[in-house]
């Protein structure tokens, strides 16, 4: 389905119009004639050693394809050349996702330029968003009810067709040990004009900002639930990467350029979190935030 059917579709505004049984029946076995030929494609695709790039967006595919030409000192090496590389050196993905993090943290960076509106705080209450933070020395221990706030900045493109939505709850406060950090927002605050999600990032950062690796900051589980699917977007502690692959870069996820998931008008979601900040029992305080964008 092309991008303008599949937001057709999402709107519900596509129709399929049948005039006689012989008509839909041709209709469907166009479609599924139309579907075995795209996998005898796909498995030609994999004989022929592109399985690795039929995954890949036409920018990474061209990121990474700088990347090799620079390290094998080529003008324009070939697909199969290509494809090797990204199967045995994975210092080719650490690069394109640091990369992409770059763009993300520049984006958001706009949040503070002058001119922009910049973080606006939420009244939770007020806008009647049901919320908590507790903390736990441990699981077993007793809950203790701590205040937060909830800020939002939104980013739109030059076209104002795109962009991000960025958002911190906070602050967190812990000193080690493996403490626990709970939250709960619903529903979350989502941009009138949002119709698909193309992309995700959901991390601790500290007050200006930086993303918390681990450790120090343990991603227990971060979900976003729509309509009451829990793990619809999420992150958890092994969302982040080695080094080498990209470390904390690795809390951003892609989809394919051209591709999102689809939004009704009427959604909503929440979001829970827990955190732990796995440093030595007694630490020093450190004060971070759940950043979900």
């Amino acid at each position: 389905m092309g991008s303008a059917a599949l937001k057709k579709a999402a709107r519900g505004e596509a129709k399929l119009w049948c005039t006689q049984t012989k008509v839909c029946f041709a209709l469907v076995l166009a479609a599924m004639l139309a579907t075995v030929a795209m996998m005898a494609r796909s498995r030609s695709n994999h004989a022929s050693g592109l399985s690795t790039l039929g995954a890949l967006p036409r920018r990474v595919t061209s990121r990474i394809l700088q990347a090799v030409s620079t390290k094998a000192d080529a003008s324009s090496p070939d697909i199969e050349e290509l494809d090797d590389a990204l199967l045995h050196d994975p210092s080719l993905w650490g690069a394109y996702r640091r990369e992409s993090m770059n763009a993300y943290l520049a984006e958001r960076a706009k949040c503070d330029e002058p001119g922009h509106p910049g973080w606006r705080s939420v009244d939770m209450d007020a806008e009647g968003i049901k919320n908590y933070y507790s903390y736990q020395q441990s699981p077993k221990s007793r809950k203790e009810m701590r205040p937060a706030g909830w800020k939002v900045c939104d980013v739109e493109d030059e076209a104002n067709q795109s962009g991000w939505t960025f958002t911190r709850f906070g602050p967190l406060v812990g000193t080690g040990g493996y403490d626990w950090h709970e939250g709960n927002i619903q529903p979350v605050q989502r941009h009138p004009k949002s119709k698909f999600i193309t992309a995700k990032m959901f991390a601790p950062v500290t007050a200006n900002g930086t993303i918390l690796n681990y450790p120090p900051v343990h991603a227990h589980h971060v979900h976003y639930q729509l309509e009451g699917i829990q793990h619809w977007f999420d992150s958890h502690g092994d969302s982040v990467c080695t080094e080498e692959q990209g470390g904390t870069a690795c809390y951003l996820r892609e989809e394919p350029e051209g591709y999102g998931l689809p939004l009704l008008d009427t959604s909503s979601w929440q979001l829970d979190f827990i955190l732990n900040d796995v440093r030595k029992e007694g630490s020093p305080p450190m004060t971070f935030y759940m950043e979900t964008s």
